[in-house]
């Protein structure tokens, strides 16, 4: 009885941290799908709200002042960009990979980005200096 108790409450457990696991995967995907769409998709602004306070001074800053200087044309030969998300991997309880795939008009690419817990919020941290290729 005792044994069954105790093999009942490891699998009780076991599956909520599985759980747990799936969900941030889920939230992980959300927040880098909704980050990487937004700049693919020229808006900075949109992005923000799923930047780290660090990707906001940095990549998001330089972002913005691109869009102050570029050619309106040019951007629009890039929409609409379609995005997806991929190989999501939880590397520790605050950190996360993924790797994003974006196709425009003109051009495919595909990097990796990696992402932050920051006060049980999962946020994109993409530092231009960073950003590192996707395997093939």
């Amino acid at each position: 009885m005792r044994i069954t108790t105790c093999f009942i409450c490891a699998i009780l457990l076991f599956s909520g941290c599985a759980s747990e696991k799936a969900a941030d995967k889920k939230e992980v995907k959300t927040v880098a799908y909704e980050y990487i769409w937004s700049l693919a998709n020229f808006d900075v602004q949109r992005a923000e709200k799923y930047a780290s306070s660090e990707t906001k001074k940095e990549t998001l800053k330089i972002a913005n002042s691109y869009m102050a200087k570029a050619d309106k044309k040019v951007i629009e030969q890039d929409l609409p960009a379609k995005v997806r998300i991929t190989d999501v991997k939880l590397t520790s309880d605050t950190t996360a990979t993924a790797i994003w795939h974006k196709t425009t008009p003109r051009k495919k690419n595909s990097k990796m980005i990696e992402l932050r817990k920051r006060n049980g919020v999962w946020q994109a941290h993409d530092l231009v200096k960073r950003r590192t290729p996707a395997k093939q």
